[in-house]
């Protein structure tokens, strides 16, 4: 469902925190898209025919036109012969001697760890 899609991406929801504190009333707004651009972005099982016409239609905030979200979160991509792992951030990795580190893709919690990870005070 849906709902299981969101809660297996946190970091979603701090973007719609962010702007709904930016614009709590834009939550409100509602757009009606020309008529002729949604019967072409829908097919018979309530899917989109085109993903170019679904882009189309957006004009929000995150999203405008002919943009597209992707998650590149990739539990599978960690690469297993780093010497360190830290949870929730793949590829986490330092540069010996300097404070330098690296990561792929981190999720919100992944990110908390690095930040434990380096002893950074800094958020």
């Amino acid at each position: 469902s849906f709902a299981d899609w969101m809660k297996a991406r946190p970091e979603l929801y701090s973007i719609i925190r962010r702007l709904l504190r930016r614009d709590p009333m834009g939550a409100l707004g509602h757009r009606n898209a020309e008529k002729s651009l949604m019967k072409m972005a829908e097919s018979t099982n309530g899917r989109p025919y085109e993903m170019s016409v679904v882009a189309a239609l957006r004009n929000g905030a995150v999203l405008g036109s002919q943009t597209v979200l992707k998650s590149d979160h990739c539990p599978g991509c960690q690469n297993l012969t780093l010497p360190e792992r830290v949870e929730g951030a793949p590829n986490f990795r330092e540069v010996p001697g300097f404070s330098v580190y690296g990561v792929a893709n981190p999720t919100i919690d992944g990110i908390r760890s690095v930040i434990r990870r380096v002893g950074s005070p800094r958020g």
